[in-house]
């Protein structure tokens, strides 16, 4: 992604997290939980994240060194057939070459840990399972794509066709997403697409917090685009759905919609409160459903609102509830009505109405 200069948009989200006292000028996480093992910094190297060498936190006990975070509890890169968690004489991990198991096992703990800290950092959540950890990661299952396996409390991850392991970043992400949302309050969601929507979201907030140059998984609003999963190119493109045949706007056909496809509206609405319609910089520009202009808050005070609402989520969320859910989340984050006004605009650009009992802003 090309760099760009201050926009409106970016100012006024700065302004905002000052004004909230959440304002961060450091990526570093605050004091984390130890597990038993001397914490070590490993020499990562990735097919899909860099630059390379990847620097990941791993654990050293005795002569061995592991696959296993000394900090952020539970999380490890395991063998998904049994073999159990990686380990070695030397802390020195991975070969660049995508079909190879413990490359992918740089990818994703590395994507893990930076989601990590964008929880604490960015959203003020602590870790991916909010109590300090994550949950781990097995990687070789035979089959293509990557899961959330609830049963296993894990993130199994697959393969594509050509067999290269599904490990970049903002899919890892969206994984952990997956999670994050069915511990959440009122799970599930009940309208298609806001479920895969959260995911993609809390995917594409991994990648802006990382921030990794091209040519690896550098910051977007595509998802998959790096790893041709479908042979098709990327999954989504969060600024324009219909350019891979979603919906950029809600309709009546949306509750009968498959759940990806679904997402549009939402990953759409997501982008237009993040960057707005017109961001310049090198960003794309966003249609909108009403021919409206919308001005971004920039993604991290975009994504504290999708957090928040998440948390006051409420039996029965369909589009229109998060909506209002959104839209009282951005009160409480921002009483001078500024972040409520973009929240409105963004939904009212992709079709998603105000319904009876919308709070409203002086």
């Amino acid at each position: 992604m090309h760099r760009s200069t201050p926009t409106f948009g970016s100012c006024l989200a700065l302004l905002i997290a000052l004004l909230l006292g959440t304002a961060q000028t450091s990526h570093a996480a605050g004091p984390r939980p130890a597990v038993a093992g001397a914490s070590s910094t490993g020499t990562g190297h990735g097919a899909w994240n860099g630059p390379d060498p990847l620097a990941i936190d791993t654990t050293h006990i005795g002569s061995v060194y592991t696959l296993r975070d000394p900090i952020r509890t539970n999380l490890a890169c395991t063998k998904y057939n049994g073999g159990g968690t990686f380990t070695k004489a030397v802390d020195d991990w991975g070969n660049g070459n995508p079909t190879n198991l413990e490359t992918a096992c740089v990818d994703a703990l590395w994507a893990a840990q930076r989601q990590f800290d964008m929880f604490r950092t960015w959203l003020g959540r602590n870790g991916q399972n909010g109590q300090g950890g994550a949950w781990p990661l097995r990687v070789g299952l035979n089959d293509v794509g990557l899961r959330w396996n609830p049963t296993a409390g894990a993130i199994d991850i697959g393969h594509t066709p050509s067999g290269t392991w599904v490990t970049e970043m903002d899919l890892v992400g969206r994984e952990y997403g997956h999670a994050v949302d069915q511990s959440a309050p009122a799970w599930p969601f009940r309208e298609p697409g806001l479920a895969e929507g959260f995911a993609d979201i809390m995917g594409t907030l991994a990648e802006a917090y990382a921030n990794e140059p091209l040519p690896y998984d550098e910051p977007d609003y595509v998802i998959g685009e790096k790893i041709d999963l479908t042979g098709n190119g990327p999954l989504r493109y969060m600024y324009n759905p219909s350019l891979v045949g979603d919906p950029n706007c809600y309709s009546s056909a949306i509750p009968n919609t498959e759940e990806h496809a679904a997402a549009g509206p939402l990953n759409h609405w997501f982008y237009l409160l993040a960057e707005g319609s017109n961001p310049g910089g090198g960003k794309p520009t966003s249609p909108t459903c009403d021919n409206s202009t919308v001005t971004g808050v920039g993604i991290r005070l975009a994504g504290q609102v999708v957090y928040q609402a998440l948390l006051g989520r409420t039996s029965n969320t369909k589009y229109a509830q998060e909506r209002r859910l959104t839209l009282n989340a951005a009160l409480r984050l921002d009483p001078t009505c500024t972040l409520f006004g973009a929240t409105q605009a963004a939904w009212n650009a992709v079709g998603v109405r105000p319904t009876t009992g919308e709070p409203a802003c002086p």
